[in-house]
C-alpha cells in the first residue's frame, strides 16, 4: 500500500510562526529565517519518520478563490477584524511566506 504524508502547509506556517523561537511580541521583527527553517525541517522530519512514497503540501494560493468560502461564505469571516486589532505585520508575514 502506498504511504502518503499530507501537510496543510498554511496551517503549519501559522502555527510555527507563533513559536517562541520565531515570534516574540517584545522584539520588533520576527525571525523569518528561523521560521522558514522550521517549516522545511518539520516536513523533512516527517519524511524521515514515516518514509512515505509521496508527500503532498496543500497550499492555498494567493488570490485564488478559496473553495471553503464558496461552500460556506462565512468561513473565517472574523479573521480580518482580529488581524486588524493585533500587533503582527501580516503583510510582511505573507510576503515572507511567498519567498
Amino acid at each position: 500500500m502506498k504511504k502518503t504524508v499530507i501537510y496543510d502547509f498554511n496551517n503549519l506556517a501559522v502555527r510555527l510562526f507563533f513559536s517562541p523561537d520565531v515570534y516574540d511580541k517584545d522584539v520588533a521583527i520576527p525571525d523569518y529565517n528561523t521560521w522558514k527553517f522550521m517549516m522545511v525541517s518539520n516536513v523533512l522530519k516527517s519524511i524521515e519518520k514515516f518514509s512515505p512514497d509521496e508527500v503532498v503540501l496543500a497550499v492555498d494560493g494567493k488570490g485564488s478563490k478559496n473553495w471553503r468560502k464558496i461552500v460556506f461564505p462565512r468561513y473565517k469571516e472574523n479573521r480580518k477584524d482580529k488581524r486588524d486589532k493585533d500587533d503582527i505585520d501580516w503583510e510582511t508575514f505573507y510576503i515572507e511566506y511567498e519567498l
